[in-house]
């Protein structure tokens, strides 16, 4: 499958871990100022009102600034807030239920972790991008 959204660039994830509410627009806002083609938001600590409101404002201030943003685990959010795509990990719904949610259109990227066979798997599958790095 050829996504018409192009993944390419630098990719910002603005993980809610490190970035309070008061500086999660602001830090967003200088990410694609210095150049990020693509932002993530991930969130695990926030109640899903709180999410929905970041996550839409965020929606807002990408296709404001022609970035991509990318929901990450939530298919559901990235859905809500119109978002250009979603990140799965192990835990998250499969590759073939976020597509089948979200639409052909639709980024999805998949953490592959350390495993080289969840990448292949993923790219069989019709994953845009994968992801490696730690768990």
């Amino acid at each position: 499958m050829v996504n018409q959204l192009h993944v390419a660039g630098l990719y910002a994830i603005a993980d809610t871990q490190y970035l309070d509410d008061a500086h999660l627009m602001p830090a967003v806002g200088e990410a694609i100022t210095g150049g990020a083609r693509i932002v993530q938001y991930r969130d695990k600590k926030h109640v899903a009102a709180d999410r929905a409101r970041q996550a839409g404002e965020l929606a807002s201030l990408c296709r404001k600034h022609g970035a991509l943003f990318i929901i990450n685990d939530d298919v559901e959010l990235a859905q809500q807030v119109r978002a250009a795509g979603v990140h799965l990990g192990r835990e998250d719904a499969s590759l073939a239920q976020a597509r089948a949610h979200l639409g052909s259109q639709a980024i999805i990227g998949v953490s592959c972790y350390n495993e080289l066979a969840r990448a292949v798997r993923a790219q069989t599958e019709g994953a845009d991008y994968v992801a490696f790095g730690g768990e």
